[in-house]
């Protein structure tokens, strides 16, 4: 038997085993995953309105409060964004991410600003975003 062959009766084998875990119960599911994916995207932990508060209440905290409030917000709004299944508009609206795309745009400028003096004492450059977000600009007027 060729070896291609044996990968293809392999590949077919595990694509019926999978297929015999689908569940049909008004929605399909492989292994929870599709379930996952749709709460995922229903079930936002953080939106641009606790960002917008973090925003004002940053003024009023101290230098080091405020970093550690941009950091730990950021970072969930972050981990929110990349783990975003971008499912079709038809399925989940897109509006709340964009939203928060947006919004999270503002906060990271005013976390860097809070860092600023912190990483100047490291010579770590922080004004401006290490990666060209360029791709990111027009991701965003696609959707």
């Amino acid at each position: 038997m060729s070896l291609l062959l044996l990968y293809n009766t392999s590949a077919a084998a595990s694509t019926l085993n999978a297929a015999a875990d689908w569940e049909i119960d008004g929605e399909l599911a492989v292994d929870g995953t599709i379930n996952t994916l749709f709460a995922a995207a229903a079930d936002w932990e953080i939106d641009g309105e606790e960002l917008r508060r973090s925003r004002r209440a940053l003024a009023g905290l101290s230098h080091q409060d405020a970093m550690v409030e941009s950091f730990l917000l950021g970072g969930r709004a972050l981990r929110q964004l990349v783990f975003d299944p971008l499912l079709p508009e038809a399925i989940a609206p897109p509006e709340p991410r964009t939203e928060l795309l947006e919004t999270m745009r503002d906060y990271d400028a005013l976390g860097r600003t809070a860092w600023a003096e912190f990483l100047a004492r490291y010579d770590v450059p922080h004004r401006e975003t290490p990666a060209d977000t360029r791709m990111a600009e027009d991701r965003r007027l696609a959707v």
